[in-house]
């Protein structure tokens, strides 16, 4: 999700906290539960959609937003789309991912697929920590599990998290979805055929050699030699495809080049990347473990601008700066 890109998308999120907070709507009324995990835009102005997950069931939710007169945030309209009891987007060990690989539950609108989440089934002791695929929320009442491909090498790996669906970025000119996979690499779903006739590639990341190798379903590869890809996330302008992965941050070309796309976060271990804002901007996000704690921040680069990433300072509740 990209929260900063549109000022008014923001505004609704602002109207749906106001809302939440407010005794005039029930939480179960319209959505699956007091959890809600991921926000994204409902496609309308006004509205948005918002995934929530309980104990027993999980679900979207469709909410048309109003501002009355008094200046009052009101929910006008309703609709909601359940998943199967034994898949959804939000993974059991959200609260306990200290690495931040699958912190986020990620959402992208991608053309005919509708809004995608990544989908997640039960694993052989019950728990929710499967990776599958994809959900493809067309409407409430159109939605699809879609099972990814996964190749044999993936049977190698020490957990089936280490290949789950960590960031989605749709391009709409090559009708393409990328999906960052995690030991995985990248996985292009390519839906120019239409929708419900996609073809998928994998490319998994060879940073020594600086390239993007393929990945077939039954070759024989050791995954634990290639850097791990976190995030992704697609320039409006180019089209390049920004990359978060284990060691830096990366830049795709929309002509196929790969180059590392900052210095100073070259050794770092990037989570997370956005891109949007006016003037447009890059924000990538960097997680490690410290010697007592997990250490994370956030970078700031104007796409515009000549030079590398800083820093963005935050301030404690005693005006320091962190």
């Amino acid at each position: 999700m990209k929260f900063f890109v549109d000022a008014g998308f923001a505004r609704r999120v602002a109207g749906v906290v106001a809302v939440a907070s407010s005794l005039a709507l029930a939480a179960t009324e319209t959505l699956f539960s007091n959890w809600a995990f991921s926000v994204a835009p409902g496609g309308d102005y006004g509205s948005l959609w918002v995934f929530s997950r309980g104990d027993m069931n999980s679900g979207v939710t469709r909410l048309d937003l109003k501002v009355s007169a008094s200046g009052q945030v009101q929910v006008s309209g309703t609709e909601q789309g359940p998943l199967s009891d034994s898949v959804t987007a939000v993974h059991d060990g959200i609260f306990t991912d200290v690495n931040a690989n699958h912190r986020r539950i990620p959402a992208e609108k991608a053309g005919r697929l509708g809004l995608v989440y990544p989908m997640y089934g039960l694993d052989n002791n019950g728990n929710l920590l499967q990776p599958e695929g994809i959900i493809s929320v067309r409407s409430t009442e159109d939605i699809f599990e879609t099972p990814l491909e996964l190749p044999s090498a993936a049977e190698e790996l020490d957990s089936a998290m280490t290949y789950a669906v960590s960031g989605l970025a749709y391009d709409s000119t090559r009708k393409t979805l990328w999906i960052a996979r995690g030991m995985l690499g990248l996985t292009g779903y390519d839906i120019s055929r239409g929708a419900n006739d996609p073809k998928e590639f994998r490319l998994i990341f060879d940073r020594e050699n600086k390239a993007l190798d393929t990945l077939k379903l039954n070759a024989s590869k050791d995954l634990k030699k290639y850097t791990e890809v976190f995030d992704v996330a697609l320039d409006p302008n180019t089209r390049d495809l920004w990359m978060a992965t284990t060691r830096g941050l990366w830049v795709l070309s929309a002509d196929g080049k790969l180059a590392s796309a900052s210095k100073v976060l070259d050794s770092m271990r990037v989570t997370g990347v956005w891109v949007g804002g006016d003037p447009l901007m890059v924000i990538a996000e960097t997680q490690a473990q410290g010697k007592e704690s997990m250490k994370g921040g956030l970078w700031r680069k104007y796409v515009e601008k000549s030079g590398d990433f800083a820093k963005v300072p935050f301030i404690d509740v005693k005006g320091n700066s962190q």
